[in-house]
Formats: structure tokens, C-alpha cells, sequence
């Protein structure tokens, strides 16, 4: 089946891409050479593939979707079932960011609406490029 070129996809199937594509290279950014994370909220130990790409601040917010430092691996209970923990996370990234990310990060959540669709290809392109 020949590949349909990005430009012809639809917009919410390239967000769907996009977003396995981040959430590999999140967890493996965070994974050790064996493939174990440690979850960031509650330090959880499990294998990537367990694992999720939590985000501080929401990712239906367009501001901080893919941004790296509004993103860790978290493990499925801290993610999904207990909301991201987002008490413990805003801890977590003072201690790894320094005192200020939390206002950088509503800051970049606040600065951009939407995405066009040129931006989601190039997004697309590169990701899939670092694959």
C-alpha cells in the first residue's frame, strides 16, 4: 500500500502521529540503556513500553502540546488515574528545572492558540526524520 504524503492527511491524523512520535522520543529520552524509566511523579520503576508521556500543564493546550519540558514519562496510574499528579510534578520540575519553570511553562501555554497546518507538517517531518 503506497504511503499517503503528509500534506494530504488529515489535520487530526497528523496531531495522532505527531503525538506517538513525541511520546516515543519523551520516554526514550527518559528511558536507561536497558529500557527502564523511572516514573517522574511517583518513582515507579517500569519498562518503556509500560510507560506514558505525562504532561504538566494539559495537552489539549496548544502552548505546551510538544514542549520537552512540559513533558516526563509517567506511569499509567500517575497519568491517567490520579490526573498527572500535578502537585508532585510541579516539585519535580523545580528540582530539575530550577525555581521559574512553572511560570515559563504558563507562559508558553498562554502564547499560542492553534496550530497550522504547514507547522504540523514540519513537526511531523522532523519527528519522523529522528525516528
Amino acid at each position: 500500500m503506497p504511503k499517503i504524503p503528509v500534506e494530504k492527511m488529515k489535520t487530526t491524523y497528523i496531531m495522532k502521529k505527531i503525538w506517538e512520535m513525541k511520546s516515543r522520543q519523551i520516554r526514550e529520552r527518559d528511558a536507561d540503556e536497558r529500557g527502564y524509566i523511572k516514573c517522574f511523579t511517583c518513582s515507579a520503576i517500569k519498562l518503556i513500553s509500560e510507560m506514558d508521556a505525562g504532561h504538566y500543564i494539559h495537552g489539549k493546550h496548544p502552548g505546551t502540546w510538544l514542549l520537552d519540558r512540559n513533558l516526563h514519562s509517567q506511569c499509567d496510574i500517575c497519568n491517567r488515574h490520579h490526573s498527572g499528579r500535578r502537585e508532585v510534578y510541579a516539585l519535580e520540575l523545580e528540582a530539575r528545572y530550577g525555581h521559574g519553570i512553572l511560570q515559563e511553562l504558563a507562559k508558553a501555554h498562554t502564547g499560542r492558540s492553534t496550530w497550522r497546518r504547514t507547522e504540523l507538517y514540519k513537526v511531523y517531518k522532523e519527528l519522523k526524520s529522528n525516528l
